[in-house]
């Protein structure tokens, strides 16, 4: 059985973590999720991300 672990995703990794609906982050996608991300973390915003391994962020 997969070690499930939760990753908090801050300003500081997430371009090391990602989005789970983005995870190309040389994409114009993720930029816009990024830009959006860094205001709502102001804002309170906390997102954590399921992970079964070091590698697969999901």
């Amino acid at each position: 059985m997969n070690n499930l672990t939760l990753v908090d995703v801050t300003l500081e990794n997430v371009n090391e973590h990602g989005f789970f609906c983005v995870k190309n982050i040389k994409s114009k996608e993720f930029e816009m999720k990024k830009d959006w991300f860094e205001k709502a973390y102001e804002d309170g915003l906390r997102i954590r991300i399921r992970s079964e391994s070091e590698e697969d962020y999901f």
